[in-house]
């Protein structure tokens, strides 16, 4: 084993500072399994790590030919798995972390040709290359490998009308009107049923007995319309859209006529598309999780409600944001708000992966996650190796308040998409400006610091890694949140929010949530025995509260919050028993 050697870090101001030691394991405490844990079992018998105090890294991509076995050892130690990864790379994680999660990959709605010259105007990927998957066999053309068998074993010839009809067209079912992607891929035919046969047999087949947790169905964004263009003659940017009037999806009637008409057509078809999906990955005793990649979420035209499902099913059990944190100002709020409504806010998994920038870009991308993260929401810095470590991984403020299901419980200040969110944690908050102008906030109280982190980036060759450093500069007053910025706040004092408070008690129910002017907490108890009710606030400050605050009749008890400012409080009441705790949102 090599030896462990302490890196040399910057002290700024006269802070605590934590060093970040080499070839060390993250998280420094083995966490327990995130809640979603309790309705599914994973291959393996492995499981999900909650990450209700930690930020716990995900990778993207681990490929064999860019990574060492250095490289490897600090993976397995430090990330909790990866995606887009070779089914013989698998055991040498696997020997350090036994717990290693792999997702296998497949585009979300489209297929790869055999060779990038099969699909009209391959623009920069002219060629007999292709644009491979990652399966059992490895980086291969899934034409080749896998489509071509399949319909074989399933009695359709190539270029007959079962096979036409399995590809997207506009105006007619010819080969000339196919709809591809950016990419040479073809963009299928989500409802027909060999289509949808073949993704999920083939899928489940790789999943199977292969060392898999689940699928990363990758590109599921579909709004992005101008990505699906058949227009071979018109290269980009002035490619025309397949489905814009007078042109039409083949077998649709009527006319699409903008952007946002478009939307709902594509949201119907990715709802009932990955319903299916959905129910095949879950028939069985083990779960095999569906994990699209959903990118962004910021276009003004589409809202993907299909990420919620509805009466006929699931969609999801979670999805990936790439290139999460990097818009501002009203696509900041974007990514933010439909984060929380379609993924976080409803127990779903988040893989947020991100593009490393400066030191200060970091720690918003990281802010913008731990504003919105759940217990079973993972990071990653995509770096060029695929093996990387920033210092921004390793904040630690405690155990975090629960996320609300809507991103404007979380408002401070402002309105609409613009203004000041904030999240508390045990030991600290985050602060966030979706504005395009600063924001001052005043800091109550004394024992504030504000978080740096400096270094980071790809772990060397033997395993190291690069010099960082994380510390925290003692503040006060008014903070300055910077238009698009975040803010990370340690706090010398526990909130009261601890890891039993941070979730709902079974005898105590307590609503609405957010409050505006009274609560109202219900318990199983006979009836309420009040001893006392104490609040605490965000940073354990406990609140005043008198007894015209509160009336009780029988089991039911209405407290008046409305001398509280917005924000997270601990409600703790004594009756006569055990002490109950609950945790109050005020609006």
């Amino acid at each position: 084993m090599r030896s462990i050697i302490v890196l040399a870090l910057v002290l700024f101001c006269t802070a605590s500072l934590r060093v970040t030691a080499q070839q060390h394991a993250w998280p420094p405490e083995a966490p327990g399994p995130a809640p979603i844990m309790t309705g599914i079992t994973l291959g393996g018998g492995k499981t999900l790590p909650s990450t209700q105090r930690w930020n716990l890294v995900w990778a993207d991509q681990i490929v064999p030919s860019w990574v060492t076995p250095g490289q490897v050892a600090f993976a397995a130690r430090n990330f909790v798995g990866t995606q887009k990864i070779f089914r013989s790379q698998v055991p040498d994680f696997e020997t350090l972390n036994p717990n290693w999660l792999v997702l296998s990959y497949h585009l979300a709605t489209c297929l790869n040709p055999a060779a990038n010259n099969d699909c009209p105007d391959p623009k920069l990927n002219s060629g007999t290359d292709f644009i491979g998957v990652v399966a059992p066999k490895g980086y291969v053309s899934e034409y080749t490998e896998y489509f071509r068998p399949w319909l074989a074993a399933k009695g359709i010839a190539e270029n007959g009308p079962a096979f036409e009809a399995m590809f997207q067209h506009y105006d007619a079912a010819a080969p000339g009107k196919r709809v591809w992607l950016g990419d040479p891929a073809w963009l299928m035919n989500l409802e027909d049923a060999n289509w949808r046969a073949y993704v999920t047999e083939t899928s489940l087949d790789w999943l199977r007995g292969n060392a898999n947790q689940g699928m990363f169905f990758d590109v599921a964004v579909e709004t992005n319309a101008y990505l699906f263009n058949p227009n071979a003659s018109n290269p980009a940017p002035t490619n025309f859209d397949w489905w814009l009037s007078p042109h039409k999806p083949f077998g649709f009637s009527g006319d699409i006529t903008s952007r946002s008409a478009f939307a709902p057509y594509m949201n119907q078809q990715f709802l009932r598309y990955f319903q299916h999906l959905y129910r095949q990955f879950h028939a069985g005793d083990t779960t095999y999780l569906v994990i699209p990649n959903v990118d962004q979420m910021i276009t003004t035209v589409y809202d993907p409600v299909w990420l919620d499902g509805d009466a006929n099913g699931e969609t999801i059990d979670g999805a990936m944001i790439e290139s999460f944190g990097h818009a501002t100002g009203g696509d900041m709020y974007l990514t933010l708000e439909r984060t929380i409504r379609h993924i976080t806010g409803r127990g779903k998994i988040l893989i947020a992966q991100s593009y490393p920038a400066s030191s200060g870009d970091n720690l918003r991308l990281i802010g913008m996650f731990m504003l919105v993260k759940n217990a079973q929401s993972y990071v990653n810095f995509l770096s060029n190796s695929g093996v990387e470590w920033y210092p921004e991984y390793e904040i630690d403020l405690g155990n975090q308040s629960q996320v609300p299901s809507t991103l404007e419980a979380l408002r401070v200040m402002g309105g609409g998409s613009s203004g000041l969110w904030m999240r508390t944690y045990e030991k600290g908050a985050v602060l966030c400006n979706t504005s395009d102008a600063p924001i001052p906030y005043t800091l109550s109280g004394s024992g504030w610091s504000r978080v740096v982190c400096n270094g980071g980036g790809d772990v060397s060759a033997d395993g190291t890694m690069l010099p960082q450093s994380l510390s925290a500069v003692a503040v006060s007053g008014v903070q300055v949140v910077l238009p698009g910025s975040c803010v990370i706040l340690q706090h010398a004092a526990a909130t009261g929010i601890d890891a039993a408070s941070a979730r709902q008690p079974s005898g105590l129910t307590l609503y609405p949530q957010p409050a505006d002017d009274v609560v109202t907490m219900q318990t199983n108890d006979e009836v309420w025995n009040i001893r006392s009710i104490k609040v605490y606030n965000a940073i354990g400050a406990e609140m005043p509260v008198q007894s015209t605050d509160y009336t009780t009749n029988g089991k039911v008890l209405r407290l008046d919050v409305r001398g509280y400012a917005p924000g997270w409080y601990t409600v703790l009441v004594e009756s006569g028993g055990m002490p109950q705790r609950v945790l109050l949102l005020r609006r």
